[in-house]
């Protein structure tokens, strides 16, 4: 949904620093910092985007009988989005009230409500899966997530898989960069300052298609996680300077294991017709001088 994306750049929400990498509070670096609660300030773009995610809620999430936002930032989401909606509302905190009633959960629900958690923004998924927990907990239902942004973690997939809970996000980081290129957010020359470019995700074929990129812009050494030794021979014939196929990376870490507490590694190159080993040599051991000479 570009134009989500669109207006998260044009109001600063999300701040783009790939010379300069954020440091997350969980110590992951990145060049994308995210804060959609500026969305609040901007009515215009407040409007679209609340409606957006109610449309949203209506699509994925038909019999939905409440909202709960996530402390804080999903709070005033859900608020609006039930408004829209005409459902109501509540919200998790990210620990019990130290007075009163000394809820976690505030609102009212019963047991067996079919409830969405409303999120601004979903990185790792750990605090988001936290919510859902105590909403299963307390014995309601949980039949899906929203949220403005999503970085699109496996992490995140993986937690929410765990618990069963689908979710779904208007805008991503992969949609984000490429409408800030688009629209001169990120310029290309900016890109081909990168030192290295490592791309290793389980889409093989974008791996190779990403660094054929970032080398045609001239970034100086990249790295591609590939299928198999065909497509390795396929990335090196188009200048990506390392192509890793995965089934010699998982044989390669196996062989390690294998030949014993001296070998730290084991590598094959050439379609296999080479095979590097790296070994840990003792300072006694009387071949080490004619090793070294010989590299030397």
């Amino acid at each position: 949904m570009s134009s989500v994306e669109k207006n998260l750049l044009k109001i600063k929400a999300v701040f783009l620093s790939p010379k300069a990498p954020f440091t997350w509070a969980s110590g992951i670096k990145s060049p994308i910092y995210c804060d959609n609660r500026l969305v609040l300030s901007y009515p215009e773009v407040r409007s679209e985007i609340e409606h957006a995610l109610a449309e949203l809620v209506k699509e994925k999430f038909p019999e939905c009988e409440i909202l709960m936002g996530t402390a804080t930032a999903g709070i005033p989401h859900a608020a609006y989005i039930s408004e829209y909606l005409g459902l109501p509302m509540g919200y998790v905190r990210s620990g019990n009230k130290d007075h009163g009633r000394q809820n976690k959960i505030e609102g009212h629900y019963e047991k067996g409500n079919k409830v969405v958690v409303v999120e601004d923004l979903i990185s790792t998924g750990k605090s988001s899966i936290e919510v859902v927990n105590s909403l299963i907990e307390a014995g309601v239902d949980v039949i899906g997530c929203i949220a403005i942004f999503s970085y699109g973690f496996d992490e995140a997939k993986a937690q929410f898989d765990n618990v069963g809970v689908p979710y779904y996000s208007l805008a991503n980081f992969n949609n984000l960069v490429k409408v800030a290129c688009e629209e001169g957010y990120i310029e290309e020359e900016d890109l081909s300052k990168f030192d290295l470019v490592i791309a290793a995700t389980n889409n093989h074929e974008k791996n190779i298609v990403t660094t054929a990129y970032f080398k045609s812009l001239g970034v100086d050494r990249t790295i591609a996680l590939v299928s198999s030794r065909s497509f390795a021979l396929i990335a090196r014939n188009i200048g990506i300077d390392v192509a890793v196929p995965i089934k010699d990376a998982v044989i390669d870490s196996i062989l390690s294991h294998l030949k014993g507490k001296s070998i730290t590694g084991v590598h094959t190159v050439s379609e296999g017709e080479l095979e590097i080993i790296e070994i840990i040599l003792s300072e006694k051991a009387k071949i080490i001088l004619d090793i070294c000479g010989f590299l030397c």
